[in-house]
């Protein structure tokens, strides 16, 4: 036979080691949540940011489809040809507008040729 305080020993281990367990499964099953709920939130930055290229991709989408009705007609198919190449029908004049960086400046040699002239014709 066992003794009583033999039993409780057995039965306060055995409660004890109830405890631990449940403790270790719970610390494992909150690792496990935390996991879950880290992968969601990146699920949900991923998602959002898929929007918003496929927002700008539908903008995009738009804009080449009208370019590409544009180039369907012969006018546009002028108007880019123009833009890329200098090209002039017969009877065209060119226009060429220059950036003030681009202007040649008069040189001070020419300037004082004229004298006090040039002052006025600038």
């Amino acid at each position: 036979m066992v003794s009583r305080r033999t039993e409780r020993m057995v039965t306060k281990t055995a409660l004890w080691a109830g405890i631990v367990l449940l403790g270790v499964l719970l610390l494992l099953l909150l690792k496990g949540t935390w996991s879950v709920y880290g992968k969601m939130q990146e699920a949900a930055a991923l998602r959002s940011e898929a929007a918003q290229t496929y927002e700008e991709l539908s903008i995009r989408k738009a804009q080449l489809e009208a370019v590409l009705g544009d180039l369907g007609t012969p006018r546009g198919v002028e108007r880019e040809i123009r833009s890329k190449f200098p090209l002039v029908k017969p009877g065209e004049e060119e226009y060429v507008f220059l950036e003030d960086e681009q202007i040649p400046h008069v040189s001070q040699d020419q300037k004082s040729a004229w004298g006090w002239f040039s002052s006025i014709f600038r």
